[in-house]
């Protein structure tokens, strides 16, 4: 009977594992094509905020919620996955309460339309973990996003 508890623990323990681990990410090269679009970078003109926080949650259970904004700025795509692109933010995110801000960014779906994400953490590091948000951004979030355009170099 015990044999049976600590193999059904260990297979909770390695399912765990590996939905924290994710998929793999590789390095952005040129600009990622969302939907059958060019997307080369977003900008975002005003913060956009998250609060993932319900009433009652003590504050050990808040340190695993995103609790902040994300700050205005441009977001760059950085590394992808089968699934999405990350796109790093130039400014970060603000944790409420704090001043500095950390590194962040959007991930956005490749083959779902109005489906992003935000995470904290450096997706232009391939191995570093990431803490993606559980829940979608909403339409007036999306919303103050623009999509920004490369200048092309001048001509000599």
């Amino acid at each position: 009977m015990r044999s049976r508890w600590h193999i059904a623990g260990a297979l909770v323990a390695l399912s765990v594992a590996v939905a924290v681990a994710g998929p793999t990410r590789t390095a952005v090269k040129g600009s990622p094509t969302i939907l059958g679009r060019e997307i080369p970078r977003f900008v975002v003109l005003e913060p956009i905020r998250i609060n993932r926080a319900a009433p009652g949650l003590t504050n050990r259970d808040m340190m695993d919620r995103l609790v902040g904004q994300l700050l205005p700025g441009q977001f760059v795509p950085v590394s992808e996955d089968a699934n999405g692109v990350y796109y790093q933010a130039s400014r970060g995110f603000q944790t409420v309460g704090h001043t500095s801000s950390q590194p962040a960014g959007l991930y956005v779906s490749k083959t779902r339309a109005q489906t992003m994400f935000a995470y904290v953490g450096e997706a232009r590091e391939p191995g570093a973990g990431l803490q993606l948000d559980s829940q979608r951004l909403s339409g007036a979030d999306m919303g103050k996003l623009k999509i920004g355009k490369v200048a092309a170099k001048p001509r000599k």
